[in-house]
């Protein structure tokens, strides 16, 4: 995803954790975000990482 998505971080329950990687379409980050409360994210990355783009209202534009 070019950011993380409102949607998928707002379904998190408290202690639940969304791994997803985040960044342009050849470089990304592999971010671990966990929900410690209401209000409360911790974000940390895992490193460099390439994926398939997600595509999408909350992605990246369809392909031409």
């Amino acid at each position: 995803a070019p950011a993380v998505p409102e949607s998928l971080r707002e379904q998190l329950t408290i202690g639940a954790r969304l791994v997803i990687p985040v960044g342009g379409r050849w470089d990304q980050l592999l971010l671990v975000i966990e929900r410690r409360g209401p209000s409360d994210w911790v974000e940390t990355s895992d490193g460099a990482v390439v994926f398939v783009p997600l595509i999408g209202r909350e992605g990246f534009p369809e392909p031409g």
